[in-house]
């Protein structure tokens, strides 16, 4: 019955349609997912995974939710997604919460998932040392969606990017997806936040020889040749130092905090083009007196 109540008020993509059946719905959302971050900063990646898996097969319906039964081929132990996506915790607390705010189940969990993705991101900056004033970026996600009552793991294991991909692979793959070398460097973007498991990058820093020397050796410590499959390494170690070192340290007001956020992106690209090694907070505190 509210699945025909979506479908009746609107019949096209919204930002705004659960702003007059649910005004609390997503202010709701965003608490729920600023109190998991507090507690485990990975988790935003682990729900920006989700929301790109789900979305890579099929479009965008929660089909990944989907637990198997007699009619349904959970896409959850596929290869791409066996003890590798997480977060389904999160999107059933969220979901059972929003649904008490509303009184009734109007929120799809499609656009609970997508929602739930952009406010992970956007909290990711305050994680662990939350500030009021910290924050990542956002955007206007487009809502109403529904769900998928079907699931597909063949769909999944052919069309989601494997880690091993080459660039011609991963131009083929996302060309599937009417996407172009452009949303390889934004879906890449993605991968600043969060933590990689040893068995995924083991054979890169002990048989590749297309990697630093320094790189492998740092990474080799805590990612042995066998066992530890599980042990984690950063995806971006210059992102979680600035995040989690120079933010806190150099943001004891508000007005320096808006002056961080223009000036992060700025100091990482002066490092990346410089090739230099930030080691304490003087170098951001240099460029806020400018």
């Amino acid at each position: 019955m509210f699945s025909l109540l979506r479908m009746a008020l609107s019949s096209s993509l919204s930002p705004n349609f659960y702003d007059h059946v649910c005004p609390q719905a997503f202010p709701t959302l965003k608490r729920v997912v600023e109190d998991v971050v507090k507690q485990e900063s990975r988790i935003s990646a682990s729900l920006l995974c989700l929301h790109f898996h789900d979305c890579f097969v099929n479009g965008c319906g929660a089909s990944i939710l989907l637990d198997k039964t007699a009619t349904i081929d959970s896409e959850k132990t596929v290869i791409p997604n066996n003890n590798y996506i997480r977060g389904f915790d999160v999107i059933n607390k969220i979901k059972s919460e929003v649904d008490k705010c509303c009184g009734y189940p109007i929120v799809s969990c499609t656009d609970i998932v997508a929602v739930a993705a952009r406010d992970s991101v956007n909290a990711i900056s305050r994680s662990g040392f939350f500030h009021e004033h910290l924050g990542g970026p956002t955007c206007v996600v487009p809502l109403v969606r529904r769900d998928s009552t079907t699931a597909s793991r063949m769909t999944t294991n052919n069309d989601i990017p494997a880690p091993f991909m080459d660039l011609p692979a991963l131009i083929k793959n996302i060309n599937k997806q009417g996407l172009d070398e452009k949303d390889i460097i934004a879906l890449s973007g993605g991968h600043t936040i969060g933590f990689a498991q040893c068995f995924n990058f083991r054979n890169l820093i002990y048989n590749e020889n297309n990697i630093g020397p320094s790189f492998a050796s740092q990474h080799r410590a805590n990612c042995p040749r066998s066992g530890g499959d599980s042990k984690l390494a950063p995806l971006d170690l210059l992102h979680l130092f600035l995040t989690q070192n120079i933010l806190v340290i150099w943001c004891p007001r508000k007005d320096f905090c808006i002056l961080i956020r223009h000036y992060v992106m700025v100091v990482k690209l002066i490092i990346l083009l410089r090739n230099i090694v930030l080691t304490s907070g003087v170098f951001l505190k240099i460029l806020l007196i400018l």
